[in-house]
């Protein structure tokens, strides 16, 4: 599912980013992926271990199920309130500015640091 839905968000940054490499090109734009899906699995990973947790909760009292759905709903609505979904969008919609950022990082596993910073936005 992460190859189907996130990966072909990320490549027009990823072209992009390939444009700036000079050098090791397929290991560094590797790198980059690796750090992107590394990004959204880890973020897979918590909400399964929630999802799971609250499944067994809600399993064994029903009356919970709702409030927990309501909970998730009226957070999920309230984020897209808040300045962080904004800031988010702004990241998405101009990436020149990070990938100047990125430009800027340095050693073995910038790349992998580059496409983890973009997999958190």
């Amino acid at each position: 599912m992460m190859g189907a839905m996130m990966l072909p968000s990320v490549a027009p940054l990823a072209t992009l980013y390939g444009r700036t490499i000079s050098r090791n090109h397929g290991i560094r734009l590797t790198g980059f992926g690796a750090g992107y899906i590394l990004a959204w699995g880890m973020t897979g990973l918590i909400a399964y271990l929630i999802a799971d947790r609250f499944g067994d909760i809600t399993a064994t009292r029903p009356a919970i199920a709702q409030v927990v759905a309501v909970v998730c709903f009226a957070t999920v609505g309230l984020y897209q309130l808040t300045s962080i979904k904004a800031r988010c969008l702004r990241h998405c919609r101009s990436p020149m500015g990070h990938l100047m950022h990125y430009a800027g990082f340095r050693g073995s596993t910038k790349d992998l640091r580059a496409g983890l910073h973009h997999g958190l936005f």
